[in-house]
């Protein structure tokens, strides 16, 4: 009878503990727009990754292997009144435009349509914008130019789903006197003009 009260005591844990995962959503850039405007306890038992770090301004958690090519990220939820008003993903490489483009192809992948364009220094050290009617082509400049993020500042995807802005890619930040390219992935509710 004894075995019979252990087996059922385990069988319920694991119940219970598979109950807790399928709470969590998958990782996507339309799930993560799901928990915008969200309260800050619905975010910690549903939001993809590992939870890390909260207080009463943010939700971090961390994800592995959840994007193509970036091994890691941090997945950051700003809060406002214990409720979501940005989600940020941000890959724990700096400096590297390729991780930029990922998050890009991440994006392109899952809307129809977006804007792209990059901030660069030409030859002469001016700084010069470019558009691009692709992430393709965009991949394709930085590779001909040999570009490289001493020389980019900023390369930039944006998308527009239903009421939320996706700007996907990366900026260079400047703190003190450190100059680092930081990848980024940011969705907003805040709506975004696309050509």
């Amino acid at each position: 009878m004894n075995k019979i009260l252990v087996v059922a005591f385990a069988l319920i844990i694991a119940v219970s503990g598979c109950k807790k995962d399928s709470d969590r959503i998958s990782f996507s850039v339309k799930n993560l727009t799901t928990l915008l405007e969200k309260p800050d306890g619905y975010i910690e038992k549903t939001s993809p990754g590992t939870p890390l770090m909260s207080n009463e301004e943010y939700i971090t958690f961390k994800l592995e292997n959840k994007i193509e090519g970036i091994d890691n990220a941090v997945l950051y939820y700003g809060l406002k009144d214990a409720t979501s008003y940005y989600i940020d993903v941000l890959p724990d490489r700096k400096n590297e435009i390729s991780d930029a483009e990922k998050l890009i192809a991440l994006a392109e992948n899952e809307f129809d349509r977006g804007s792209y364009y990059m901030y660069y220094y030409d030859g002469s050290s001016q700084l010069v914008k470019k558009d691009f009617f692709t992430l393709s082509e965009m991949s394709s400049f930085i590779s001909d130019q040999a570009l490289t993020a001493e020389n980019v500042r900023e390369v930039v995807g944006l998308f527009e789903y239903g009421k939320y802005s996706i700007f996907a890619g990366g900026i260079k930040s400047t703190v003190k006197s450190d100059s680092q390219f930081m990848p980024i992935l940011e969705i907003t509710l805040i709506k975004i003009i696309i050509n």
